[in-house]
């Protein structure tokens, strides 16, 4: 075998591994314990949406909440590796050009996952 093709068969393995070991899904909804707060299985189903500013504002909200809070710390984990990030594009009428602003709450934050990672220092403290 010549070393071109085996450098292309030892790359297609790793990123074949790397895809293989980034296939974590996002927690079943039913693991949610039963005795959660309405409020806190509210936000805990928000870490699920489309949106990455939903997503961000939902870890926020559910690190805002401290240690009652807990029942989201499996569903945290797996967000706080969530590189999207939290700049929403909004339209501008009268220039009509895109523009990126922050919402107010997560001006500090420009991930998901670095939202969703301060929310499980939060709950695990309190």
């Amino acid at each position: 075998m010549k070393t071109g093709k085996r450098w292309s068969v030892f790359l297609f393995s790793v990123v074949l591994l790397m895809g293989l070991l980034s296939c974590a899904s996002f927690p079943p909804i039913e693991s949610i314990p039963s005795n959660t707060h309405d409020d806190v299985r509210s936000a805990i189903l928000r870490l699920r949406s489309d949106f990455p500013v939903t997503r961000a504002e939902a870890a926020y909200t559910l690190g805002k909440m401290g240690s009652r809070a807990s029942a989201a710390i499996p569903f945290l984990e797996y967000v706080s590796d969530d590189h999207a990030s939290v700049l929403e594009k909004v339209w501008d009428t009268e220039s009509k050009s895109e523009t990126r602003v922050q919402t107010v709450s997560l001006q500090k934050y420009t991930t998901v996952g670095s939202v969703a990672r301060e929310a499980l220092s939060r709950i695990r403290i309190k």
